[in-house]
């Protein structure tokens, strides 16, 4: 296995530097032309996930703006390209992997997709708790037990 013996095969499949070295290379190339990398990728059908990595200078350092967006958006800074196109690589997956296991998009659940628009003002279908409140009460602790 790799770094640690509690390391997620999952995305230890997904980091292999040699399946990313061409990518690393494009995106530099992208961003010393333009000034950043983007790509859209259709991964199912009207579905498609904007990846982009842009530079940003912070108090003197250089940093990498990673953004994924498709129904929500997964963003991160990291200090290399190479690191940018890692976590690039685990949201873009994980945008996906979301999707199929809780039936994303978040405005509709596996059951019933239809968009609000469909379900009037209550913003709920059938009264079902949105994907992202049911993740968050599912994974937080109490209000009065969060650590600062």
């Amino acid at each position: 296995m790799g770094f640690a013996h509690n390391s997620v095969p999952y995305l230890e499949a997904l980091l292999d530097p040699t399946a990313h070295r061409d990518r690393v290379r494009d995106v530099a190339a992208a961003i010393e032309r333009f000034g950043f990398w983007e790509d859209h990728v259709e991964w199912r059908i009207s579905t498609v996930t904007t990846l982009r990595i842009d530079p940003e200078v912070t108090d003197g350092r250089r940093w990498y703006r990673v953004r994924v967006v498709c129904d929500g958006e997964m963003t991160c800074r990291t200090p290399t390209i190479e690191r940018a196109v890692e976590f690039m690589t685990v949201y873009e997956r994980l945008t996906a992997d979301l999707f199929w296991t809780f039936g994303w998009p978040s405005w509709a659940r596996a059951e019933r997709p239809e968009p609000l628009s469909a379900v009037g003002n209550s913003g709920h279908v059938d009264g079902a708790t949105p994907t992202f409140e049911r993740l968050q009460r599912s994974h937080s602790p109490p209000v009065g037990e969060r650590q600062l």
